[in-house]
């Protein structure tokens, strides 16, 4: 199952999300039940742009452990994906409490706080996210 498992996150990452899922069905189905498959299932969901199965399996994740990273980040993409902003800024600054050197979580903050027209708040998050990144 784990075969599967690692053959379903090659096949998402190298851009073929359908053959990446079967293979990580298939590691489901042989009894792997991981936070970490969940998250790698719902990522070739979300590349298929089938957004309501992808956050259905962030939750499985987050069910799994509540505080995975990956899970509490993809839980806040989708939303804003879906323009569910105050649901979105709930899960990254989540994902913040938990690692508050998160370069990426301060990225999709400020994103966020362009969404709500806060633009000095969004430029103080995208300054930190660079900081943090070792970028300016």
């Amino acid at each position: 199952s784990q075969y599967f498992y690692r053959l379903g996150v090659a096949e998402t990452w190298g851009k073929n999300p359908m053959k990446g899922l079967a293979y990580l069905e298939k590691a489901i189905k042989l009894g792997l039940s991981t936070a970490e498959l969940f998250i790698a299932k719902g990522e070739a969901l979300l590349e298929l742009n089938r957004l309501e199965q992808a956050v259905a399996n962030f939750q499985q994740a987050l069910s799994i452990n509540p505080d995975l990273m990956d899970g509490i980040l993809r839980m806040g993409m989708v939303c804003e994906m879906q323009g569910q902003i105050a649901d979105a800024q709930y899960w990254i600054e989540r994902a913040l409490k938990l690692n508050p050197d998160s370069a990426i979580a301060h990225q999709y903050l400020g994103i966020i706080f362009l969404r709500l027209n806060e633009k000095i708040k969004a430029e103080e998050q995208f300054a930190e996210s660079k900081r943090l990144a070792n970028l300016g």
